[in-house]
């Protein structure tokens, strides 16, 4: 019995011993395999994989959640604008219809068939009527009811934040943040900004949250960007044609297509096709400066969607005849970088064009070679190198930091409400389970790999017809079922109708050609189209916008016209004799200085005009200088522009001056005898007498200083200073037609002037002015000192005989504030009312706020007659 006990512990010992050396075998192989596994090159570049599928997707953005909420928490502290639009039962109704349908087809209909209803607006207990429908070409716009996106234009003389047509979005519509820095960067640079603003919005009383107000493009928005007003182009992307062949859509269609206008707007529109056609150099059509600073926002911010051909905004600046953008749709489509990102892109604009070669799915981005290339395909060195000025200003620690000390705050701001509203990671088409998070790491990545870029020094080698003539153009299959019928003309002033019966090309394009002897006179308007199997009929308006158009352009000028009144002596011009006669427009490049001595003469006959890229020295002491045209034939006038140059005018006698004429060239808008434009000016002495033009001065954009000069029989105008800061001092005024001195967006300091017979105002100071005047005196004139529409201007030291209204300030311009008016020392005598003010414009005279005159209104329909 004692020995079969004891065989069975001796049995249980091996057992466990054999198990303890199994676990601890197994426990140690594992450990091994694991060492091995994560070890191993599989592992890796499967861990890889998903860490690069997690940074692409906005995954990693998870790891920020306790600062989002933290941020999120913050939006409560920080109050935005309100907006509550109004929308009646049936009108939702309407718009949820449309929405619906466009989910099923996958997009809206166009936009001349999407449907408008009308809507009340409710700001700051104002309430504003207008239109409504829904936008967009993504589903993202319209596919969740509480996201749609929705286009406003308000009704004639209603304006909200000094705009009447804008968009309402969800910020993830333009990728949050990235959009609103894109234009602040813009800015910055000295380019057109829109109206981009976080807002509050409630639909019936609803909230809907955190929204984007998109500013529409108008009148409003160029000035606002002190322009001239002047045509804006998009690509038509309903259109589907080869980029050198392209349809633009013009904004404000209606006021361009009026006959006063539409000449200047077929002549931009013709500069854009050929340069697309590649017929112009790139400097003949753009302003290469903003569009090189233009390339290198779009590159710092990684906004390439912005440069895309169906996203670019051309506005057309009618005083130096140049094409600028107008940032619009970046929409930045890369994701935050993280180091576990493999192959991120790390693209620049420049490398995308070099692509744009050889990628057949680069359409779209091979317009941008016209300016990185020259029309013999190699690199335009000129432009090129200015894109990499833009750069490495824009990518270096200066501008960042100023960037950020100006605007990271506001950057925070919104930010806090974008993560207590909706922050799903975008991928512009749809999204996922990433979130957004605005990284500073991420924006000086791309700061840091532009600089990376710079220092390689990596070399580059890359690169209408007519009256009897009619193009038609298939966007779609035609199996031969559609024929031209006639053409619809006018010829002297009566209507003709040409019989033509062609049938369309199937698959390419139709050219319908006339004899030459019937297109004589003949001005086509629109063509006939019979549909072959019902007969039924429509007829389309010939697009004239996009038609050729010949135009003449100064900077074609022959290269040896110079040479008939002027000698080259290194880099001056001077006049070949010192009476010279000029009878035809003369186009001056930059890199000259134009002399003209005291004493001298240039008369101007036949309305010539002569535009100067290069600054002019006129007159001197001791001698008059004169430019005149004659009584009975008239000269145009001068412009000097685009030069950080000083010109200087002394002692000089301008007078029997027309200004510019359209006629001559449809290329520019031009109101003054004498002009300049982006450049600083000195006027000193100098006469201006018997001037027809629509301004005697015209100032625009410039650096200027006016003393000791006088104007006298001026038929419009004497001086219109738009957007420019400068000093007037010592100047007289006597019969003047309409204005003497007319001020837009300017900063300017007047002193010591007289002032007789002036038909209009004496100052009118407009558009946001800041005006300090001193010592004026005024006699039988209609209205004096004027502040309008968002302008300050303080007066002191005034006195005036005759002169009906002295003093009034109001809003003309909705899309400005109102007018300050403040006067001190003045005494007035023989006038029809001391002042006149709208409701919330304000005058203080000596001291004392005014209240509003009886019969206000009239009085100011009378200045403003």
């Amino acid at each position: 019995m004692i020995l079969k006990k004891e065989g069975k512990k001796k049995k249980k010992y091996n057992l466990n011993k054999f198990l303890f050396i199994y676990f601890f075998s197994t426990i140690t192989a594992g450990i091994v395999l694991i060492i091995f596994t994560f070890k191993s090159q599989t592992f890796e570049q499967a861990k890889s994989k998903y860490l690069d599928l997690f940074s692409k997707g906005g995954r990693f953005e998870f790891l920020y959640l306790p600062n989002i909420t933290f941020q999120a928490i913050k939006s409560n502290f920080y109050k935005l604008e309100k907006l509550d639009l109004e929308i009646k039962f049936n009108d939702s109704l309407i718009l949820e219809n449309v929405r619906n349908e466009a989910i099923k087809n996958g997009t809206l209909p166009a936009t001349e068939y999407n449907t408008l209803v009308n809507f009340n607006l409710i700001h700051n207990n104002t309430k504003y009527s207008g239109d409504i429908r829904l936008k967009g070409d993504r589903k993202a716009h319209f596919f969740e009811k509480e996201h749609s996106s929705y286009k406003i234009k308000l009704d004639k003389e209603n304006y909200i934040f000094g705009l009447s047509k804008f968009s309402l979005q969800k910020p993830r519509i333009r990728n949050y943040i990235h959009e609103w820095i894109f234009h602040q960067m813009a800015k910055d640079f000295d380019i057109i900004k829109i109206k981009y603003e976080f807002l509050d919005l409630s639909i019936n009383g609803e909230n809907k949250g955190l929204y984007v107000l998109e500013e529409g493009f108008g009148k409003e928005l160029i000035e606002r960007n002190k322009r001239r007003n002047g045509p804006i182009f998009g690509f038509d992307e309903d259109l589907l044609v080869d980029e050198e062949d392209l349809i633009f859509e013009i904004y404000n269609k209606k006021y361009w297509s009026k006959k006063e206008n539409i000449a200047l707007a077929k002549t931009a529109s013709q500069k854009l096709r050929d340069f697309f056609k590649k017929k112009v150099p790139l400097e003949d059509v753009f302003d290469v400066e903003r569009w090189a600073a233009y390339f290198a926002v779009v590159d710092m911010t990684s906004t390439y969607h912005g440069a895309f051909l169906k996203s670019v905004k051309f506005y057309y600046n009618p005083i130096n005849g140049l094409f600028e953008p107008i940032p619009y749709d970046g929409h930045r489509l890369k994701p935050n970088y993280h180091k576990q990102h493999l192959n991120y892109d790390n693209n620049i604009l420049i490398d995308i064009v070099e692509l744009s070669f050889t990628e057949k799915n680069k359409k779209g981005w091979k317009w941008l070679q016209n300016f990185f290339y020259n029309r013999d395909g190699s690199l335009n060195s000129s432009f090129y190198n200015l894109y990499l000025k833009k750069l490495n200003q824009i990518s270096s620690k200066k501008y960042l930091d100023k960037f950020l000390s100006e605007n990271l705050k506001k950057i925070k701001i919104i930010n806090s409400h974008i993560y207590s509203d909706y922050f799903y990671y975008d991928n512009s088409r749809t999204y996922g389970v990433g979130l957004y998070y605005f990284l500073l790491s991420d924006f000086f990545y791309h700061a840091n790999n532009i600089k990376k870029k710079l220092k390689l020094k990596k070399q580059i080698q890359v690169i209408r017809n007519n009256e009897s003539v009619f193009l038609v153009k298939n966007y779609y299959k035609n199996y031969g079922a559609l024929s031209v019928d006639k053409l619809i003309c006018n010829k002297n002033e009566k209507k003709v109708e040409i019989k033509i019966t062609k049938i369309l090309n199937n698959f390419s394009n139709t050219v319908i050609k006339l004899p030459e002897i019937q297109s004589n006179n003949l001005e086509c308007t629109h063509m006939k189209f019979i549909e072959k199997f019902d007969k039924n009929s429509f007829v389309l308006k010939i697009d004239d916008i996009n038609s050729k158009y010949r135009y003449k352009s100064f900077k074609n000028l022959k290269t040896n016209t110079l040479d008939k009144y002027f000698i080259k002596q290194d880099d001056k011009l001077f006049l070949i004799k010192d009476e010279i006669e000029i009878d035809e427009n003369l186009h001056i490049t930059k890199g000259f200085n134009v002399i003209v001595k005291p004493g001298q003469k240039i008369l101007l006959i036949n309305n010539a005009f002569v535009i100067s890229e290069s600054p002019w020295i006129i007159g001197g002491k001791n001698k008059e200088t004169t430019i005149t045209g004659k009584k009975n034939n008239l000269g145009g006038g001068l412009l000097i522009l685009d030069n950080n140059k000083l010109s200087k005018i002394q002692n000089t006698n301008f007078s029997f001056l027309n200004g510019y004429n359209i006629e001559s060239s449809s290329e520019y808008i031009i109101y003054g005898a004498l002009n300049f434009h982006q450049t600083k000016v000195e006027i000193n002495n100098v006469n201006f007498k018997n001037i027809t033009s629509e301004d005697a001065l015209n100032i625009f954009r410039s650096k200027f200083k006016i003393s000791n000069s006088n104007y006298e029989n001026i038929s419009s105008d004497a001086i219109d200073i738009d957007f420019s800061d400068g000093d007037i001092s010592s100047v007289n005024f006597k019969n003047i037609n309409n204005d003497a001195m007319d001020f837009s967006g300017s900063n300017v300091n007047i002193y010591n002037s007289y002032l007789e017979n002036v038909n209009d105002k004496l100052i009118s100071g407009g558009e946001a002015s800041n005006i300090k005047i001193s010592k004026i005196t005024a006699k039988n004139s209609k209205s004096g000192i004027i502040s309008k529409d968002g302008s300050k201007v303080y007066s002191k030291n005034i006195l005036f005989d005759g002169v009906k209204i002295p003093f009034a300030a109001y809003q003309k311009k909705k899309e400005y504030n109102y007018g300050l008016l403040v006067v001190e020392n003045f005494d007035v005598n023989n006038f029809l009312v001391k002042f006149a003010k709208d409701e919330k414009s304000n005058i203080i005279l000596n001291d004392v706020i005014q209240k509003n005159n009886n019969g206000n209104a009239k009085i100011l329909a009378m200045i403003n007659q």
